[in-house]
């Protein structure tokens, strides 16, 4: 569900025409990781960037870094809520700022009220993961399982 990744970059950069976004094509601003696959690193000001080629590159990067990082779903954070406050901590954000950003920007991209859940879940089927994210059922896209 690219959703997800596009409430994010809505978020962080207006679509990329704010802040370090519009030098490293990163949808997610994140700081420079071998885990967001980036294309190469550029240092604007004092911090190291993962940079992409492009917007698709991006996407993948981020995608992976949030199925793959230690610090998201690997350690059991699923939900926008518990994703929000690691990614975009509250020394930098306002964290409920933030949530209710993603939330109310992923409702407008699926045009719904979403689809309410209790608690965040797994599920298998044959295209792969299936997670569930925030009140929102995420679907890991096919290049982040290998």
């Amino acid at each position: 569900d690219p959703a997800f990744a596009l409430a994010f970059f809505r978020h962080e950069s207006q679509y990329g025409k704010l802040g370090v976004a519009a030098k490293t094509k990163g949808i997610g601003n994140i700081v420079y990781t071998p885990t967001a696959l980036p294309d190469y690193t550029l240092f604007v000001g004092d911090r190291k960037w993962s940079a992409y080629e492009s917007y698709e590159s991006s996407i993948k990067g981020w995608y992976h870094y949030i199925v793959n990082s230690q610090h998201y779903f690997r350690s059991g954070k699923y939900t926008v809520e518990d994703i929000v406050p690691v990614y975009a901590p509250s020394s930098e954000n306002d964290v409920s700022a933030y949530i209710a950003s993603v939330q109310k920007s992923v409702m407008e991209y699926r045009g719904q009220e979403g689809i309410v859940v209790q608690q965040p879940q797994k599920y298998e089927t044959s295209a792969g993961a299936v997670t569930v994210i925030g009140t929102y059922r995420m679907e890991a896209w096919r290049y982040v399982h290998h």
